[in-house]
């Protein structure tokens, strides 16, 4: 009973560090509904409303299952320049 009392922060600190995180299905619908309206964007600006790192490597994982299902197109010009996203035409 005393060991479970010493460990009542742990399991608190536990719980309230969880987050709400978008699936990549969820992740995948909402970008879909983002280029239907807008012709290009940015990965960057899809991003940039992320809550944390973990939505940002949803949104990530999400894009690569779009590409990977031909629904939308990415192109990069520059090495280092941003991922302009489009829907597949």
């Amino acid at each position: 009973n005393t060991i479970l009392k010493r460990l009542e922060p742990f399991f608190s600190l536990q719980e309230t560090s969880l987050e709400l995180v978008k699936t990549v299905e969820e992740k995948m619908e909402e970008l879909k509904a983002v280029l239907t309206t807008r012709a290009n964007s940015s990965f960057r600006d899809m991003v940039v409303q992320a809550g944390s790192k973990v939505e940002i490597v949803v949104s990530f994982l999400a894009l690569l299952e779009l590409l990977r299902r031909k629904h939308i197109t990415a192109v990069q010009h520059e090495q280092t320049g941003e991922i302009v996203l489009g829907m597949y035409e």
